[in-house]
């Protein structure tokens, strides 16, 4: 992950380009937000609402993977 601070949207908009550029890093963030998709709607069906942060683990992990590699 990077240090950097940015003033604007226009100065970090080419460096998130950047860090997207990899195939393998878009298939890790899609599969991260399914997940999280999928348990948010689950947790939903099952009626236990209230465990939705729960959601964010995957979605997280499968984003922030690509940092470990």
């Amino acid at each position: 992950m990077s240090d950097r601070h940015f003033n604007s949207f226009s100065d970090f908009w080419p460096f998130y380009l950047g860090e997207h550029s990899k195939p393998a890093t878009r298939l890790l963030h899609c599969a991260g937000t399914l997940a999280a998709i999928a348990i948010v709607i689950a947790l939903v069906v099952i009626g236990k609402w209230w465990l939705f942060p729960l959601a964010l683990v995957p979605g997280y992990a499968f984003a922030w993977r690509p940092i470990f590699l």
